[in-house]
């Protein structure tokens, strides 16, 4: 059985009827062994427990889920892009959800998707740095691996 609990700080009973005999009956219920212990936390042990269970929540929903994203991010940590300028960061994470201007300009022309000329599939970010004969050469200059997850992963190399 869990009991909820809500801490509330009351003032002093100075002057209150009955103070003394209350705080008497407090005394002796502390220190009887028939007093049942009550599991005792403090605010940084609650914050810390909910922040745990939000986040294997989450992580439950992350992974189970299919999406761009988390094929190439399979955790919900931050990633830090160190060393990055700010144009930079926005470009790999844009590269990162699949949503750049070569793959979605087509959206805002209300045009069809554009067709690789090479490999005739329509143009993602995943067929692009990881699939199309056309880069092949600079995927192994530029040591790019054939996995999306590590191509575009954490290393922002």
């Amino acid at each position: 059985m869990e009991i909820d609990m809500c801490h509330v700080w009351v003032p002093g009973h100075c002057g209150i009827h009955g103070n003394k005999k209350a705080d008497l009956e407090a005394s002796k219920a502390a220190s009887s062994p028939d007093t049942p212990l009550l599991n005792v936390y403090t605010y940084e042990n609650k914050k810390k427990q909910t922040k745990q269970v939000l986040n294997h929540e989450w992580h439950k929903m992350w992974t189970n889920h299919s999406t761009k994203l988390n094929q190439i991010k399979n955790n919900i940590q931050t990633w830090h892009n160190p060393g990055l300028k700010g144009k930079e960061e926005t470009i790999l994470n844009r590269l990162r959800i699949g949503h750049t201007f070569i793959t979605h300009k087509h959206l805002m022309e209300k045009n069809d998707p554009p067709i690789c000329e090479m490999c005739g599939v329509v143009y993602i970010v995943k067929h692009i740095i990881t699939e199309c004969q056309k880069y092949e050469d600079t995927r192994k200059k530029h040591q790019i691996s054939q996995q999306i997850g590590e191509a575009l992963g954490s290393d922002p190399q």
